[in-house]
């Protein structure tokens, strides 16, 4: 018995720490921001972790347009070319 919620408190300290770790990770990283814009067209911004946008995408009539556009980005490795 004693074992049992021992083990109980073990998963939910686990858990906590877990969620901190996440909050903390998600202050550091770029986020993709879906947004409709004043004509009523899907858009997404790329944010920094400051909060400051870096860039934004052109106009998508469908939401899942501009959703997989944004994904692609996101799984997506750069490289700098200077022309």
């Amino acid at each position: 018995m004693f074992n049992k919620k021992l083990n109980e408190k073990i998963l939910i300290l686990e858990e906590t720490i877990n969620r901190m770790r996440r909050r903390e990770l998600a202050k550091k990283l770029l986020k993709i921001q879906l947004f409709k814009d004043k004509k009523k067209q899907w858009r997404f911004r790329l944010r920094a972790p400051n909060g400051n946008i870096l860039c934004s995408s052109e106009a998508y009539s469908k939401k899942c347009s501009a959703s997989k556009t944004a994904e692609l980005i996101q799984g997506a490795k750069f490289v700098v070319v200077e022309e």
